[in-house]
């Protein structure tokens, strides 16, 4: 715009009549068309600046029919660009009061806490820290979810549009979590199921080290993982992994007044005991041995899309095991305990599946935990897990190749043996059907040699006849 209204100067025909001439630089008189080039762009910089934000000093002004029109149109756009940046402006303070206005709301509830239950400085102070610390991501996911609810839950809502928006929940890393895909292949999702699982979850963000919970904790709620990567940690020992147990040993506190010495005799004596253990350089070995015995490592890891914590509330007990995070940062969609119960309510086969798979990871990972005998880091198991899971395909394509050779030799031998015993049985059919023939042959002659024998021995009884009749015949004749 400055260019601009330079530019109008130097379109004129008398340039004698534009700002450039009528405006002097000094007290003889030089005009502004004498000077050089930068200080007629700053001059028509400053013009420019004092329409847009309407101050008029009237020192510079419009005179010429086309220096009226060009200054007609930047103080539209003046205004225009002027409000939006006045806008922003009270935005940005408006933000930033509901900030602080969050903050003190919380540190005055922290305050009447520490207050009721005499909390120490430090503690009240490290609270304060903390709520200052999360106060801007705990603004952003401030919001009337109820309302929300009965606006997802309503027929009226158009089903294209419903049946993309699970698609596009916490830029997609929802749809792709198991913890919604256990139930592929008994049911299909029904579009609002992720959308009322994304209304009641809450974004939290660790860092590398950082507990989730311990063991023994009351479970709260479970985690769905979208960013980072997170493990169960446990102690290793020669028989099995141990799970973490977290020590709440009351702090000795400074100022004990001798009546608590007294009601407790050995207080004094542990301290010299502690205070020796620490001097002595001996001492403090143990207890870097100790640390290091102590030290947790990872059995099971979760990375991106997929949930832990789920077991516990299923079951309604304490927690089993220590969730840590592993990586720089994390980011975790925490579920809590009342909204997983009705949601498992309105969606009876996810909430049954849900019951099942808990059941089952949580074999899954007792197997695990007791199969922690080697102390490995974040990054060791990582690579500990893929090399074993590497080794068991190629294991399992080898199975398969000397399987499939096996079958394949199987079949070329029974194919042999089938040709084989074919052949066998084609020979021993010919030799029977050649026996059945001569058994035929045989009995047809011993009937001919029996038909045989019989007339003979019809021909034998009239030989015997005749010689008979011959002997009666020759009697009478001798005689006569």
């Amino acid at each position: 715009l400055a260019c601009g209204w330079y530019l109008c100067a130097s379109l004129h025909d008398e340039t004698q009549d534009t700002w450039v001439v009528r405006r002097t630089v000094d007290a003889s008189g030089a005009t502004l068309a004498e000077s050089s080039e930068f200080d007629q762009w700053l001059h028509s910089m400053y013009f420019v600046l004092t329409v847009f934000t309407t101050v008029g000093f009237g020192d510079m002004s419009a005179v010429t029919t086309g220096e009226i029109a060009y200054v007609g149109v930047t103080m539209g756009v003046g205004a225009i660009v002027h409000s939006i940046i006045i806008s922003e402006v009270i935005n940005l303070v408006m933000t930033s009061d509901q900030t602080n206005l969050f903050i003190q709301k919380n540190c005055e509830l922290v305050d009447a806490f520490a207050k009721h239950t005499e909390l120490s400085c430090d503690s009240s102070r490290g609270l304060k820290a903390w709520i200052g610390a999360s106060a801007r991501r705990w603004i952003s996911q401030k919001y009337n979810r109820e309302e929300m609810r009965d606006l997802i839950t309503d027929k009226h809502i158009p089903r294209n549009i419903l049946d993309e928006l699970p698609y596009d929940l916490f830029g997609g890393k929802l749809i792709q979590n198991r913890f919604l895909g256990v139930c592929e292949g008994i049911c299909t999702m029904p579009p609002r199921l992720p959308l009322l699982l994304a209304l009641a979850l809450q974004k939290c963000y660790f860092s590398a080290g950082e507990l989730i919970y311990q063991s023994q904790d009351y479970p709260f709620g479970m985690c769905l993982v979208a960013t980072g990567t997170f493990a169960f940690i446990g102690r290793p020992s020669r028989t099995g992994g141990l799970p973490h147990i977290p020590n709440y040993e009351t702090p000795p506190r400074k100022g004990k007044s001798a009546r608590s010495n007294k009601s407790r005799p050995n207080a004094a004596l542990t301290s010299i005991v502690a205070a020796l253990k620490v001097r002595s350089p001996r001492a403090g070995c143990d207890n870097k041995a100790e640390e290091s015995q102590e030290a947790l490592f990872p059995y099971v890891l979760f990375g991106p899309g997929s949930y832990f914590g789920e077991a516990e509330l299923v079951k309604n007990g304490p927690r089993k095991t220590t969730a840590r995070c592993e990586s720089d940062e994390g980011m975790l969609l925490w579920l809590c305990k009342a909204a997983f119960a009705d949601i498992a309510v309105q969606f009876p086969q996810f909430g049954a599946k849900w019951v099942i798979e808990a059941s089952h990871r949580t074999v899954v990972h007792q197997r695990k935990l007791n199969s922690l005998t080697v102390r490995r880091t974040f990054r060791h198991f990582a690579a500990f897990t893929i090399q074993s899971w590497w080794t068991k395909v190629k294991r399992g394509e080898r199975q398969t190749l000397d399987n499939q050779t096996r079958r394949a030799v199987m079949n070329t031998k029974g194919r042999k043996a089938i040709a084989a015993s074919d052949s066998n049985s084609s020979q021993s059919c010919c030799c029977n059907h050649k026996h059945a023939q001569i058994n035929c042959e045989l009995t047809d002659l011993r009937r001919t040699v029996d038909a045989l024998s019989n007339k003979l021995g019809t021909l034998d009884d009239l030989s015997k006849k005749l010689d008979l009749l011959l002997k009666n015949s020759e009697g009478p004749s001798m005689q006569l």
